[in-house]
């Protein structure tokens, strides 16, 4: 991590921890090493790296509380990881990587049910999967409809005095 990064990182941990910042009560509190894990993990995702990226949230999961953000991630590799094994005819590595990945999508979605890209996520594998993946259209649909709710709902909160908060203010319950 950047050393720029750190005093902000800093600040915002500790507002998050007195409650300052209006983080989310699914969220986890703001985490140093857990977004510097998440990061890495985003940064090997994008070079096509999806072990090394699974393998870096799994470790960061042990070591840490869970964190809807690490869950979503580590189910979308999964997902490449279960369309790579897919491609290259390893149906059961397949089945077992596309099974984690409802999984941890679904757990990101419990711990924060205001997680839209994680959501989205859920919907779009319910949708495509066949029912012996956990593949489901009715409940596409239920969530379906619960992300329309969610998207008519603001993005920012604001201040108790009605005032816009900082950008960075959120950034511990994305």
């Amino acid at each position: 991590m950047r050393a720029e990064l750190l005093p902000r990182m800093a600040l915002i941990t500790a507002l998050c921890g007195l409650g300052i910042a209006p983080c989310r009560a699914a969220a986890p509190p703001c985490d140093a090493r857990a977004e510097a894990a998440l990061h890495a993990a985003r940064r090997a995702y994008e070079d096509g790296a999806y072990r090394q990226a699974a393998t870096t949230l799994e470790q960061t999961l042990k070591e840490r509380p869970p964190d809807a953000r690490l869950h979503h991630w580590l189910g979308k590799c999964y997902g490449r990881i279960a369309a790579r094994s897919d491609a290259r005819n390893n149906w059961f590595k397949a089945v077992i990587y596309s099974k984690k990945t409802l999984r941890q999508f679904r757990r990101a979605v419990q711990l924060d049910a205001g997680n839209r890209a994680a959501l989205r996520d859920l919907i779009s594998y319910l949708e495509a999967a066949p029912a012996l993946l956990g593949g489901d259209t009715q409940e596409a649909q239920r969530l379906s409809q619960r992300l329309a709710a969610l998207n008519n709902e603001p993005d920012e909160p604001t201040a108790p005095s009605g005032g816009a908060l900082p950008a960075w203010a959120g950034q511990c319950a994305r």
